[in-house]
């Protein structure tokens, strides 16, 4: 039935291939004016043409929701579902009721421009890791203060507060000697996984808010750990770190990233070793794909094995394909990457200049995008600290996307908002939130317009395995692609 689109394609590619540079940068194709002619021939070859609205492209704009003065901070930002309440940590006094400079639960409302103190603790006893609910009407958070007289032993327990009331409950009960860390609450706010000892060995466990169970995901033999979950959108699927052999598949006992799904185990999504240093897992809401940094050349495109982040397509079972986001640089470094939500793009921080718009090398925020396998820089300014110099605290947990991935909350020290009303500035790390926008679908030259330039590389690129041009994501690139890109037509 193809046979008309197949013969025309055939003759436009021989004057139309055009090869890719790293993810879509590099120097401009030139092709003629053909879509015309394409679309008679996929009209001719019975094709249909699915026409979808474009996205729109450019550069967030950046809210700056707080300005404190120097020496104080924002860490740990979390957002509701549609992006309007973001919770985070901070010792700063904004309401009057934190004069003891005690790191409390703030919650701010977009919309009202405001921010509330949710917890009221004493010196010494700090709140960490809030979650925020998909409705803003509760938080998640780390403790040791006994808010509920059920801590007594002050060990570190999740505890959850309704902002409306601010009554708060306990959520986990672990032993005094214990350690519990790293809380991370599931998108439709169903599910919280954290990482604790309380067995002896630290493991990944996971708490339904429905009803209170709780239970042990993984069960790591003596010397063995499980650490880092990051979950799914409604709590089914974990991703996290472990140097486990679950099923038998990791007799070195390297560190890799593992997926546990519920009902059917565990899977070992990075088969490495010791040296490739895995790390800093992420997960989408539906648990498809996985996120991490990594040393492996598992793309093959880092044969330097630097330090790299990476996507793990695993939507099709037992086809497995790696996606290399950042081009393998010699120095420099690569923060932690955040997977949003819809599993379209993951955000981070880095110090390097992989399209060549970072010459001074500062930290900067940079995008890869899955569909169009392409990578873009966020962010421009001109000063801030060098990763090499962030806290602990600072390297980590700094951004978030929201549950619907049109949102985004970032902690920064830069000037992101020229409209701020911060008299001044002096590079606090202060919560800068903004409405993301999308890369344009099909723009592949990512000039700006999806045009018959954009189409000549997708001809160029037919019957491609695994291209940057393959739109609908089916593993290659034909009818249905060219379809989409004259959906998005500029």
């Amino acid at each position: 039935m193809l046979d008309a689109l197949e013969a025309f394609v055939s003759r436009v590619t021989q004057a139309s291939k055009q090869h890719r540079t790293w993810k879509g940068t590099g120097s401009r194709p030139t092709h003629g004016r053909i879509a015309g002619s394409v679309v008679c021939a996929l009209v001719a070859a019975g094709a249909a043409v699915s026409i979808i609205s474009p996205l729109q492209a450019g550069a967030p704009i950046w809210h700056q929701a707080t300005a404190m003065p120097f020496g104080f901070a924002v860490f740990e930002p979390s957002a509701s579902a549609d992006g309007r309440f973001v919770a985070f940590r901070s010792a700063f006094n904004f309401t009057g009721e934190n004069a003891d400079a005690n790191f409390e639960i703030m919650l701010f409302d977009r919309e009202l421009g405001t921010v509330a103190q949710l917890t009221n603790t004493t010196a010494f006893y700090g709140n960490f890791e809030p979650g925020v609910t998909p409705d803003g009407d509760a938080v998640i958070f780390r403790s040791a203060f006994n808010f509920t007289g059920t801590n007594a032993d002050g060990s570190f327990e999740v505890f959850e507060i309704d902002v409306a009331t601010g009554a708060v409950s306990q959520l986990t009960f672990t032993p005094g000697n214990a350690i519990l860390a790293a809380p991370r609450l599931s998108s439709d706010g169903a599910c919280v996984v954290y990482q604790t000892s309380q067995d002896g060995t630290m493991d990944v466990w996971r708490y339904r808010r429905a009803d209170g169970q709780t239970i042990a995901v993984t069960n790591s033999m003596l010397g063995k750990s499980a650490t880092a979950p990051v979950v799914n959108g409604d709590g089914t699927r974990i991703a996290f770190l472990s140097n486990n052999n679950f099923d038998g598949s990791n007799p070195d006992s390297s560190i890799e990233v593992w997926r546990w799904t519920q009902g059917f185990g565990f899977e070992h999504v990075t088969q490495t070793t010791p040296s490739a240093q895995n790390e800093f897992p992420g997960i989408d809401a539906g648990g498809e794909h996985v996120s991490f940094i990594s040393r492996a050349n598992l793309a093959g495109e880092n044969p330097a094995f630097t330090r790299e982040i990476f996507v793990c397509d695993l939507s099709r079972r037992g086809r497995m394909t790696f996606a290399q986001a950042t081009p393998s640089v010699v120095g420099g470094k690569n923060l932690e990457p955040v997977l949003s939500p819809d599993g379209a793009f993951v955000v981070f921080e880095s110090d390097r200049d992989p399209i060549g718009e970072n010459p001074d090398k500062n930290r900067e925020l940079f995008r890869y995008d899955l569909a169009l396998d392409a990578l873009t820089q966020v962010t421009i300014s001109e000063y801030g600290a060098p990763i090499a110099l962030l806290s602990d605290a600072a390297a980590k947990n700094y951004i978030c996307v929201s549950g619907d991935s049109q949102h985004i909350a970032y902690r920064s020290e830069h000037e992101l908002d020229p409209e701020a009303d911060d008299p001044a500035p002096d590079a606090n790390l202060e919560l800068f939130v903004a409405a993301i926008t999308p890369a344009l679908l099909g723009d592949l030259d990512e000039d700006g317009e999806v045009d018959e330039l954009d189409l000549g590389i997708c001809l160029g690129e037919w019957g491609t395995l695994g291209s940057f041009a393959d739109l609908d994501g089916d593993g290659f690139v034909g009818p249905t692609d060219v379809a989409i890109l004259l959906g998005a037509w500029s």
